[in-house]
């Protein structure tokens, strides 16, 4: 009898435990979420098309070696012999946003940066759009391009993207100054080398250590935000994230990135599904190995009706067209 009792105390138990961890679950889910949809209204999240196939083909392909390599170019047309290959690309877009203030407006994206993930060449292209780049943004007018974010949302600067370079934006990732921050503390801060004097040019303050630094979230958010023209700026951010990109390689911190993302849906709000994120975290090895190739469109710096606006190189929009292409 008093076996019995036991068994039947411990058999309670186990059930109060499964009943708690399925609440708790149950709860996590519904917080994500709702947390997850007020974000994409927010900042007009693109609906996705189905599931990107990069990521699960990759998994099915054959090991490639490679030497890991970063390599800064202007927009050329190259290409990179490849075996054959049927693991399609994908082309992400990243927008960095500002919060509006002071200046009492919706958010405008500080940064814009094209990711293409191409199996096939076995490289990552980034492209580097400064803010500051006169376009036509479809339904509005002919601005800079960090406007699209103010008029449209996510939505208008992914559709603004498409339309200059004529490509297909599968996915789209938005972060704030706040996740940004965030970010750089979970990956334990982001070691740069500040050349002497950076603060006396650029005025930052407070001031930023100089030399080679490990800078935590707000330091860096200071660094990337620095300028005295958009062009020094999209470099100096091409170099941040090659290196941000080293230290996460080695630190195999692919998995600390995607539950981030996970976890807080309004600090980094996406269109990648959560199987997708956790896809990619796992191929992430491989990704590991790419080549890394940076480019800087070219263009002429340039007022417009007392607007600071970067008048883009043709040639450099048409090259760009020619490799994010599918």
């Amino acid at each position: 009898m008093k076996k019995n009792n036991t068994k039947r105390i411990i058999l309670l138990v186990i059930l109060a435990v499964a009943v708690v961890l399925a609440g708790y679950v149950c709860v996590r889910y519904t917080s994500y979420e709702h947390g997850l949809k007020e974000a994409e209204e927010a900042y007009v999240i693109p609906k996705a098309e189905p599931e990107t196939d990069t990521a699960t083909a990759e998994e099915n392909q054959p090991e490639k070696t490679t030497s890991t390599a970063t390599s800064t170019h202007t927009a050329s047309s190259d290409k990179i012999p490849a075996a054959v290959c049927n693991t399609r690309s994908t082309n992400i877009l990243v927008l960095g946003i500002d919060t509006g203030e002071p200046y009492n407006r919706r958010p405008r994206s500080d940064t814009m940066m094209i990711y293409s993930l191409q199996p096939c060449k076995n490289r990552i292209v980034e492209v580097s759009i400064p803010r500051d780049s006169r376009v036509q943004i479809p339904g509005y007018m002919t601005t800079n391009i960090n406007r699209a974010f103010e008029v449209g949302g996510a939505a208008l600067s992914q559709q603004t993207v498409e339309q200059l370079f004529d490509i297909k934006i599968d996915r789209v990732v938005v972060l704030d100054f706040a996740g940004f921050t965030k970010l750089i503390d979970v990956l334990g801060g982001i070691t740069v080398t500040i050349e002497p004097g950076f603060n006396e040019k650029y005025n930052v303050d407070p001031p930023l250590p100089v030399g080679k630094v490990t800078l935590n979230g707000a330091q860096a958010l200071q660094y990337v935000r620095a300028r005295k023209s958009d062009v020094e700026r999209v470099q100096r951010q091409q170099a941040f994230i090659s290196a941000l990109y080293k230290q996460i390689k080695a630190k195999k911190a692919y998995l600390t990135v995607a539950n981030f993302i996970l976890e807080d849906p309004d600090v980094v709000v996406t269109n990648y599904s959560s199987g997708e994120l956790l896809s990619l975290a796992r191929n992430a090895e491989k990704y590991s190995n790419y080549k890394l190739q940076t480019i800087f469109l070219r263009g002429t710096a340039t007022y417009i009706d007392g607007l600071s606006s970067w008048i883009l190189n043709k040639e450099d929009v048409q090259n760009v067209h020619i490799m994010l292409s599918k």
